[in-house]
């Protein structure tokens, strides 16, 4: 891409530069701050009302006061969303649309992610400079609890995608739902004849969907432990199952040799 006039090159180094200043304010690194504000913001000689505002911001006393007098959400609010597509409209698109630049790097880092093979989002640190690769040494490989409550081989094991549940699958026909804070059972999910060897929770959480042994899917309100719904029509054991992102279809296969999509419908 290629700036749409050669002046508006120093605009564009103030912007990026009046980000970098408020970050470090919030972060109260208020020396680095001033640094920038006086050796690489001031000397741009533009926009010097603007220059004037920021200053007065060094006198906050909490982030929170930064943000409310700059009038800005902060580093991790929608501020560098907000400051590239501001940066878009001082360039000529190339070969890639206007406001379509936010969408690859979301892409980008999305792509980083699934490659990560020991991904830990709570140490995640994503760069355009360097790919994405969490340390091994943070995955974890200590045993710190065991779980006891299954009476047979235990199958399958699923956590809820909001991390607060884990679904087990037994040979003993149960489906036991465990709270990951504090350990306990939860709910049992029970009174199917044949053992389920499977389970795949909703996107919402809100269900979770059991196939296994018998030739049905089961669907089933794992806080409550009722049975909302059966799905009959597989000729085989029914291996797998995932659920589509709008939560309402999803694809069985099984040893017949068929994938089904299926829809749910829930009073």
């Amino acid at each position: 891409m290629s700036l749409a006039q050669p002046k508006q090159k120093t605009h564009i180094i103030f912007l990026i530069r009046q980000q970098r200043f408020l970050e470090l304010l919030e972060k109260k690194k208020t020396l680095k701050a001033l640094y920038i504000l006086r050796t690489q913001l001031t000397p741009l000689a533009i926009n010097m009302d603007r220059v004037h505002e920021l200053s007065s911001l060094v006198l906050c006393s909490t982030p929170d006061d930064v943000k409310q007098q700059a009038q800005w959400d902060g580093a991790d609010g929608k501020s560098r969303e907000l400051l590239l597509v501001e940066l878009q409209r001082h360039m000529l698109p190339a070969m890639i649309p206007r406001e379509r630049m936010m969408t690859l790097l979301h892409q980008a880092f999305e792509w980083q992610r699934k490659g990560c093979l020991y991904h830990d989002s709570s140490e995640a640190n994503y760069s355009l400079l360097s790919d994405h690769v969490c340390d091994k040494s943070h995955f974890p490989a200590t045993t710190i609890r065991i779980l006891k409550g299954h009476a047979d081989e235990v199958w399958h094991l699923a956590f809820s995608h909001n991390g607060q549940y884990l679904a087990s699958v037994s040979k003993d026909t149960t489906c036991t739902i465990w709270d990951v804070k504090t350990f306990d059972i939860k709910q049992v999910l029970r009174g199917v004849s044949n053992s389920s060897s499977y389970c795949e929770w909703s996107p919402d959480d809100s269900t979770l969907l059991m196939c296994g042994c018998d030739f049905t899917l089961r669907l089933w309100d794992p806080m409550t432990g009722e049975l909302l719904q059966t799905f009959p029509k597989h000729e085989d054991q029914v291996t797998s199952c995932v659920w589509l992102p709008d939560g309402r279809h999803f694809l069985s296969g099984g040893c017949d040799k068929k994938i089904i999509l299926w829809s749910v419908f829930l009073i």
